[in-house]
């Protein structure tokens, strides 16, 4: 059903979030390697919507 929101888990390349996106719908992903996040933010680099996170610890 359109309108719901998701959430992904170990999200790597980003590749659910970057769908739901594209759809619309609301997302929110973790990842517990930065490093994954960081290289995948350049997928998002067009869009403000986007808000990445650092560690809270290293």
């Amino acid at each position: 059903m359109l309108g719901w929101a998701v959430s992904h888990s170990e999200a790597s390349l980003l590749t659910t979030g970057l769908a739901a996106e594209e759809e619309g719908r609301r997302w929110a992903s973790t990842e517990p390697v930065y490093d994954y996040v960081h290289g995948a933010a350049e997928r998002f680099a067009t869009k403000d919507s986007i808000e990445i996170l650092r560690p809270l610890a290293a």
